[in-house]
């Protein structure tokens, strides 16, 4: 999964300011119902 710049900027925001944790974002993310959240965390990467 790649996410657009605009979506990881809304995502870290949200981290930052404490108004989501990351295993939240990560279920956010998990659009295809596959719980893999390795896989997603991979979308915060370079």
């Amino acid at each position: 999964m790649k996410l657009h710049e605009n979506q990881l900027n809304l995502i870290r925001h949200l981290i930052r300011f404490n108004l989501m944790v990351y295993q939240d974002c990560l279920e956010m993310l998990d659009t295809d119902g596959s719980k893999n959240r390795t896989a997603l965390s991979y979308a915060f990467r370079p």
